[in-house]
């Protein structure tokens, strides 16, 4: 059976036959893109059709050798790394719980230090009250808090429903706060916005990784 040298890049790897060389790569010992030489000067991938054709053929019984001082074994060649990084429940559950606390933070302050505004922001604070009130903005904005707290309690047991919601509810949330003129204290605000950037990352690895059932 036909040997040939194979090679990764500059480093050759070995002299292999053709069995030899579908069980290295059936193992990941080889990778598809090395390459064998199946002529003289002439180098193919050893996952290419023509490598097969030759190699089946059995053309040479020898191809002639580079002069190379060691052939290292195929064993010791570096393998390659893998592109993949898994994600793990924990650490989305600590992104949830630090969005829910930074939410709850912001609602706590923004009422509890009302008090430090100047008298002209508290008093527009008071006259957007009415709108804050009315029906209009408490229904949509209550349903879209219960789903949001919901979606929260799906994605904490990785489930893929349970991101949807958040991700929708959020989105008919900001919508909200868009449309509407409001008036804060910093430290509310901080936590509010704190709040949304922990929340983003949460959905982009909920969405972007792996972590979902």
């Amino acid at each position: 059976m036909s040997s040939f040298p194979v090679r990764r890049g500059n480093a050759h790897l070995g002299l292999f036959t053709q069995a030899e060389v579908n069980a290295l790569l059936a193992g990941g010992k080889l990778l598809a893109t090395d390459e064998a030489m199946v002529s003289h000067g002439k180098w193919v991938s050893v996952s290419a059709p023509e490598f097969r054709l030759v190699s089946s053929a059995a053309a040479p019984n020898k191809v002639p050798l580079p002069a190379v001082a060691s052939a290292p074994s195929v064993s010791s060649a570096p393998a390659a790394p893998m592109a993949t990084v898994k994600s793990t429940p924990g650490l989305l559950r600590i992104l949830l719980a630090c969005t829910v606390a930074c939410a709850i933070l912001s609602v706590v302050l923004d009422q509890s230090l009302e008090h430090v505004l100047p008298s002209q922001l508290r008093e527009w604070r008071e006259l957007d009250q009415g709108f804050f009130e009315s029906w209009l903005f408490v229904i949509p904005c209550l349903i879209s808090l219960v789903c949001w707290f919901v979606g929260v309690g799906g994605a904490w047991f990785c489930k893929k429903w349970g991101a949807n919601i958040m991700l929708c509810s959020t989105l008919v949330i900001t919508v909200l706060n868009a449309l509407t003129p409001s008036v804060t204290p910093g430290a509310a605000g901080f936590f509010a916005d704190t709040g949304l950037l922990l929340e983003g990352a949460a959905l982009g690895l909920m969405f972007f990784g792996d972590v979902l059932e």
